[in-house]
């Protein structure tokens, strides 16, 4: 028993002495497992009979002797100890005095403990490349959330919610340090684990494709922002940032930095138009438009509507965003295919397009609207949506 426990908490719940385990995935029961995760995690301390059993039952109906009952389940949990050592579940696991503790005696390591000690640690030193060495390790320990099989144990929320904020937070740091020292190689590889992990962070997202503009790898930039976007439409009907647009366009940029024949200019220019119908856009290129419109209208006598969409329920309110999402990717499609060519649609907020319909007056315009809203209720005849849109001249654009 000189030898120590290594206890994983971090992801799968593994306990492992002299090279050999015991993992929460073998088919053993649930409850042995919590009874012992809970005296790893707190084995600095006893814990009554009573504690320990409102942590192992707490949502089950208890039962009328709950001190046999739980002595049952120590039994096993012994029992299964002894499959890494004979006789080590009844050296290591003890009640003294109707109250629950692990042999103070027994060496024992955490990778909780090692985790939160590595990251502390790296935030009192002073030297970066410690620093990051001292972040890498405690990131290398965090293979998954705290006890990921039991989520949904009350004691093991709160300390989920704290560990992986922690683990954010060291990620976080590491990226500054990476981009501070300019070890762009690193701070793509950190970066591209995190986002697997925050699909909408924009910030993690951000980095990367800075990142990966740095080191000119411009097809990769714009194929992650690519990707980011269709998560970010199609799970919340929203756009991403202004800036992180902006970053695209760099990326868009530096993938045509060579000089270019002007007979390859109109090739260029629509590469990437397979839109039939309107054209949708982001919301910056919107504006763009907008204002380029804007400031011809007077000189080319042209007329130009503005046409605001807002998406609800049938009585006003909010919509819930797995419906909100559904009806935004249908509204897009169906705005895309019945709209001219020479439209320009865009979204302003999760749940409003906006549309600029050139060469159509007032009238014209609102009944394109009402043929549009009557088509689109044909051809979704079960939506829980409901559509208001407002109509509004564009004026000439007078700067001052």
């Amino acid at each position: 028993m000189h030898d120590s426990l290594h206890i994983q908490m971090l992801g799968s719940f593994t306990i492992e002495k002299n090279g050999k385990f015991i993992h929460d995935y073998n088919n053993n029961s649930r409850k042995m497992w919590v009874l012992l995760a809970y005296l790893f995690y707190f084995h600095e301390k006893r814990i009554s009979s009573r504690e320990l059993f409102s942590a192992i039952w707490e949502n089950e109906e208890k039962t009328t002797n709950p001190t046999n009952v739980l002595k049952v389940l120590l039994h096993r949990s012994r029992n299964m100890l002894n499959e890494l050592e004979p006789d080590l579940g009844k050296q290591l696991v003890l009640c003294t005095k109707g109250e629950y503790h692990l042999n103070p005696y027994t060496p024992l390591s955490l990778d909780v403990a090692e985790f939160e000690q590595k990251i502390h640690s790296a935030k009192n030193v002073k030297s970066s490349q410690k620093k990051i060495q001292l972040y890498e390790e405690a990131i290398s320990l965090y293979k998954g959330n705290f006890l990921e099989k039991f989520t949904m144990e009350t004691w093991v929320i709160p300390l989920s919610t704290y560990y992986y904020n922690l683990y954010l937070e060291a990620v976080q740091k590491l990226i500054q340090l990476y981009d501070e020292n300019r070890q762009s190689d690193a701070l793509i590889q950190i970066c591209r684990k995190v986002c697997a992990r925050e699909k909408y962070q924009e910030s993690f997202y951000e980095y990367l494709i800075k990142a990966l503009i740095h080191t000119e790898q411009f097809e990769e930039a714009i194929h992650v922002y690519q990707g980011f976007r269709k998560t970010l439409n199609s799970e919340y009907g929203m756009q991403p940032s202004s800036h992180l647009q902006t970053l695209y366009r760099k990326a868009r940029q530096g993938m045509h930095a060579d000089l270019v024949d002007i007979q390859n200019i109109p090739k260029l220019m629509y590469e990437e138009d397979s839109q039939k119908g309107a054209l949708f856009c982001e919301i910056d290129i919107f504006k763009q438009i907008y204002q380029f419109t804007a400031r011809g209208i007077e000189r080319n006598h042209s007329i130009l509507h503005l046409v605001l969409i807002n998406i609800t329920d049938i009585y006003d309110q909010i919509l819930t965003k797995r419906s909100l999402a559904t009806i935004v990717n249908n509204l897009r499609l169906f705005l895309c295919t019945k709209l001219r060519s020479g439209d320009i649609i865009s979204m302003c907020s999760p749940s409003q397009f906006i549309l600029l319909l050139p060469n159509a007056n007032f009238e014209d315009t609102e009944k394109v609207m009402k043929r549009l809203e009557t088509s689109f209720y044909k051809q979704y005849p079960h939506t829980p949506a409901k559509l208001t849109y407002y109509i509004q001249p564009v004026m000439s654009y007078r700067p001052k």
